[in-house]
Order: structure tokens, then sequence, then C-alpha cells
């Protein structure tokens, strides 16, 4: 089954829709979560995330802007191609 791209019941993100909220790739946000950074929620095989969870994330990142952390992301999504 292909993975969604858009919210699931308008509260939720899916990996794919979560990745391009922030302006990364999946394959980075994967990253992320294999080292129990970000937060989500498992439902079946599935992992979802809310928008409040990924600003949080963003937010507390010591010594960098949401807005560097955003444009990081978009150039780190640009260079893998």
């Amino acid at each position: 089954m292909k993975p969604r791209a858009t919210p699931v019941n308008g509260a939720l993100l899916d990996v794919k829709a979560a990745a391009a909220y922030w302006g990364g790739s999946e394959r980075w946000l994967r990253r992320l979560l294999e080292r129990g950074l970000v937060p989500c929620k498992r439902i079946g095989r599935n992992l979802y995330f809310k928008r409040e969870w990924l600003d949080e994330f963003i937010d507390d990142l010591p010594g960098i802007t949401p807005r560097q952390a955003r444009f990081n992301a978009k150039k780190e999504h640009a260079a893998s191609g």
C-alpha cells in the first residue's frame, strides 16, 4: 500500500506528510525516529505525528531557531536528490 502524503483524519500526519511539513525527506525523518529523537504514535505498522509534536521538537532544538532547522532540512533534502 502506497503511503499517503496528506494528513490523516485532519489531525495526524503520516511519515511522508510529516517530512513534507518539515521540508525534509522521509529518509531523514526515519533516521531521527531510529535515534528516538522525534515523538510519534504507532498504529499497527504505521507511524503518525501531530503537528504540535513536530513544532515542539523544532522549538526545543538547542542553539538553532525553528527557521534555521527548517532551512537546513530543506537544504539536506535538496542535496539528497
